[in-house]
């Protein structure tokens, strides 16, 4: 390698480690607990020789069932909500930071590619 493209190099070098040295360190991730949906399934269909007491008795376990399901998803996008929303600049701000990688990294390839042959 030559004298300046070696300097060249050490420079970019101690730049970037001075960059990476002002970065600010991120928040510990905080561990949340999903919680799971408490309803009770019910069990078999009685079958269809069964009294009418079973049969009504087994559809409306099946309403209360599923009603308890559609409230706990209720209750879950609306904890999420604010959250989707809080998080979304920062994804965005994470994938233009991607973007400037995969450009930079093909830009300075070529660029590395086009100096060796020099």
């Amino acid at each position: 390698m030559k004298p300046v493209r070696m300097i060249a190099l050490a420079a970019v070098a101690s730049l970037a480690g001075v960059a990476y040295a002002q970065q600010t360190v991120p928040a510990a991730p905080t561990i949340t607990v999903v919680p799971t949906p408490s309803c009770t399934r019910p069990g078999p269909h009685p079958g269809g020789d069964a009294r009418d007491t079973l049969l009504k008795n087994w559809a409306k376990s099946v309403d209360n069932y599923l009603d308890c399901l559609k409230k706990f998803v209720k209750e879950q996008q609306a904890i999420a909500k604010p959250l989707i929303d809080e998080a979304k600049p920062h994804l965005e701000a994470a994938n233009k930071a991607v973007e400037e990688h995969n450009k930079a990294a093909a830009e300075l390839t070529a660029e590395a590619a086009d100096a060796m042959k020099r």
